[in-house]
């Protein structure tokens, strides 16, 4: 596989000298005020834009078929899967949903969870195994690699800004999060914690706490927050069986709880280019878009309606 090239120091989706033309894909400062989520109001779940309140709703996709965890790549166009075909597969849009094309198109292999790499590969999940593995593959299909190994499942691959791809595997006694290098080496476990933990968001340094906002610093230095590493944000079942969002350090320090009750369910997280993390939750009786600072404060309903809304 050829030689990966990064830039680090920016969020995942938004990267202006990255982007194509206006017609077709967006700035940055389009995607820091407006987001993609999953909706069933049509009838079926499709994936929907709005602006950062939730409001201008627009449908981007519209199929029988279920249409799943939207990413926004690093050119503005946006990622996601549909079970259009019968299996699930990859695809591709404009901001507009315009240019629909299938990145994968295989009989009777489930391709899933896309998440772009900033070199412009996107990483996702397939079952073309007995077990579930991570591939990553060009944006018009080609150069499949596997870049997981062993007799272990995977799932659920996030990709940081340095290229780095954290992911859950069973490859202990239960789902934790590892860490590996674009290329699949260097396998590493993240986390050792009584859960079996689900979907994950990566929080880079530069990105604040709720009690940062309040920290006096001089306008001469640089602000990187108070912490010197990412931040792993991740749903895992709480005590009483629904599952809540925890974070933890890069190194594995600091596991803490950050949704404060356990009565309902809140899971998905997605880090947004403002810093905010979106969140699927019920706690309002239907299940919901909401938003929160990294370390949990802040939260309020951005997407609500009474069908059903999610980040993925």
């Amino acid at each position: 596989m050829k030689n990966l090239l990064f830039t680090l120091g920016f969020s995942l989706i938004s990267s202006s000298t990255l982007f194509g033309c206006a017609s077709q894909q967006q700035s940055e400062s389009f995607w820091k005020n407006h987001l993609v989520f999953v909706s069933a109001r049509s009838g079926h779940n499709d994936i929907y834009l709005s602006d950062s309140t939730g409001k201008d709703v627009r449908q981007l996709t519209s199929d029988v078929a279920d249409d799943a965890h939207p990413r926004v790549s690093l050119d503005g166009s946006i990622v996601f899967a549909s079970r259009r075909t019968g299996t699930w597969q990859i695809y591709r849009m404009n901001w507009d949903g315009s240019g629909q094309k299938a990145i994968t198109n295989e009989r009777a292999v489930n391709n899933y969870r896309p998440y772009p790499s900033p070199d412009g590969r996107i990483v996702f999940v397939s079952d073309r195994e007995l077990k579930p593995q991570i591939y990553s593959v060009n944006p018009d299909g080609s150069d499949l690699v596997k870049l997981s190994e062993g007799d272990f499942h995977y799932d659920y691959p996030v990709v940081a800004d340095d290229g780095m791809i954290y992911f859950t595997s069973s490859r202990g006694s239960k789902w934790d999060i590892w860490r590996m290098g674009p290329d699949g080496n260097r396998p590493t476990q993240i986390t050792k914690i009584p859960q079996n933990i689900q979907e994950i968001a990566i929080v880079s340094s530069v990105y604040k706490d709720y009690d940062e906002r309040f920290t006096n610093r001089s306008p001469m230095l640089p602000f990187f927050g108070f912490y010197s590493q990412s931040r792993l944000v991740f749903s895992a079942y709480a005590e009483g069986g629904n599952l809540a969002l925890y974070r933890v350090n890069e190194d594995g320090s600091e596991f803490t709880q950050i949704s404060n009750r356990n009565i309902y369910n809140s899971r998905s997280p997605v880090l947004q280019p403002t810093g905010q993390v979106l969140f699927t939750t019920d706690r309002n009786g239907s299940t919901d878009v909401w938003s929160m600072y990294p370390d949990g404060k802040m939260t309020r309903p951005v997407i609500s309606d009474p069908a059903y809304d999610s980040t993925n």
